[in-house]
């Protein structure tokens, strides 16, 4: 158990580290080349790409252990062998294929890894005054909390749904594999479509973003009135696929929203509002089921997850007509010598308030796509 512990803990510091810097890159790679590029149709593909190989590791993760001969604890060792073999070759591409956009490092690493972790307190109060101060990224932050919630409860509630669906545990395992799989599949489609529902939309990210999200939640609340395994089965699709494709979208939201300074910043509060999201649900489905059985959990997640479709209309209604809002971060912090940190300057060098707000970059300028077909 304590060798466990320390595992998990050290999955989700990297986690936590990996939750913002490479699509932070990404989006910052492009506008050296073109500072009003559209980076919709790039995230659109990144999605795809992640949901393709969820789909791979959910199959080849079930069907590893059955490689090796024998039973027990054993056989779970050839999953975390492979795991560990693709997180180097991950490791590799980063250092082969990532350019830094920024002034190159001085000093060593690890003083850099100290000031990091000196520096983290001071991280979370500009994150938390970043979000709070711009209303687009506190409704981007409430639907990836609301999204953490529903993947949370599909996932832990799967397993057990199927069982009873097959009647067997075992058969349920295999089934929801199986379900899970499919469901990725759906998913690397629906980031695809991502560009598309927009056009959809008639060019609207707001609206694009809160029909995919009631989209999403109805497919849940299908779930809870399943009584077969294909019916269910179909219900996670629709939210995989629904899911996948609003995700982009609301991504590209928080681009247009923050500079390069504040960028990784963002991003990580986004996956802390999904991962909080995902513990509330785990603490308190639970007791939904005792409550109730199976269906309550279901249901109040869907019915969730459709009034935060609400939450969507109201954010901007293009990157080509709001102001691109840069808060920046103090230059002089360095998480990790990667991810800039610091508080957001709201004071002035004495350390009085500033009463001018944020200054806006490009308060009417359009957004193109280059060298992309955005279908």
């Amino acid at each position: 158990m304590p060798a466990f512990l320390v595992a998990t803990v050290l999955l989700g510091l990297g986690q936590a580290l990996d939750s913002g810097p490479l699509q932070a890159w990404y989006v910052d790679t492009v506008h050296l080349g073109d500072p009003h590029a559209d980076v919709l149709p790039g995230l659109s593909r990144a999605g795809v790409a992640d949901c393709l190989a969820l789909s791979v590791g959910a199959v080849l993760g079930g069907l590893a252990p059955s490689l090796l001969d024998g039973s027990g604890e054993s056989v779970l060792v050839l999953p975390y062998v492979a795991a560990v073999i693709l997180a180097l070759l991950s490791v590799a591409a980063v250092a082969l294929l990532v350019t830094p956009t920024d002034s190159p490092r001085t000093g060593s690493a690890l003083a850099a890894f100290g000031q990091g972790v000196r520096e983290v307190p001071r991280t979370v109060r500009a994150g938390v005054a970043l979000t709070a101060g711009d209303d687009a990224l506190r409704r981007v932050l409430l639907l990836s909390f609301v999204c953490g919630s529903s993947l949370f409860t599909l996932e832990l509630l799967g397993p057990p749904l199927f069982a009873e669906l097959t009647g067997t545990a075992t058969g349920g395992s295999a089934v929801f594999g199986v379900v899970m799989a499919v469901s990725f599949l759906a998913g690397a489609v629906g980031s695809g479509l991502a560009p598309r529902s927009r056009r959809l939309a008639r060019g609207s990210t707001p609206y694009a973003v809160a029909g995919l999200t009631a989209l999403s939640g109805l497919s849940i609340t299908g779930v809870a009135g399943a009584g077969t395994v294909l019916i269910a089965g179909v219900a996670y699709a629709g939210f995989y696929l629904a899911n996948a494709a609003s995700w982009p979208l609301l991504r590209a939201v928080l681009h247009g929203r923050v500079g390069p300074r504040a960028r990784a910043t963002a991003l990580s509060a986004g996956s802390l509002a999904l991962m909080l999201g995902g513990a509330t649900a785990n603490v308190l489905n639970p007791r939904l089921v005792e409550l109730s059985g199976r269906a309550l959990p279901f249901l109040v997640a869907g019915s969730v997850a459709v009034l935060a479709g609400l939450v969507a209309v109201g954010l901007p209604g293009s990157r080509d007509e709001e102001p691109l809002l840069d808060q920046p971060l103090d230059d002089r912090q360095h998480l990790l010598g990667g991810v800039v940190l610091g508080e957001a300057r709201a004071a002035g060098e004495d350390g009085e308030e500033v009463s001018h707000p944020p200054g806006a970059v490009a308060a009417g300028e359009q957004r193109r796509a280059v060298g992309v077909d955005p279908a």
